[in-house]
């Protein structure tokens, strides 16, 4: 239960993220991704609710597989961020 309810708020969070990209004109893929990050997370913590006890199991790892996803794309991303604003500053 828990699991399920932690998984809604922070697919929300993800939302509200996007939100704050598209107002940065972020690029097309990273609001995509977020998107897609976050409706999997809200839909699985959402399926929680209905899957029996003895296959929670899938909810748990569905969850995991969307946020370390999520998480690896953001790790990915802002390293690249990173090394385009240290060539800009160095130009």
């Amino acid at each position: 239960m828990f699991y399920t309810i932690v998984a809604i708020i922070i697919g929300l969070l993800i939302f509200i993220n996007s939100i704050f990209l598209c107002i940065k004109k972020e690029k097309i893929v990273v609001l995509i991704y977020d998107i897609f990050c976050g409706i999997g997370l809200v839909t699985s913590g959402i399926g929680g609710f209905f899957i029996p006890k003895d296959m929670e199991y899938i909810t748990i790892l569905l969850l995991l597989c969307f946020s370390l996803a999520y998480l690896i794309f953001n790790f990915i991303l802002l390293k690249k961020r990173k090394k385009t604003q240290t060539t800009e500053q160095n130009s």
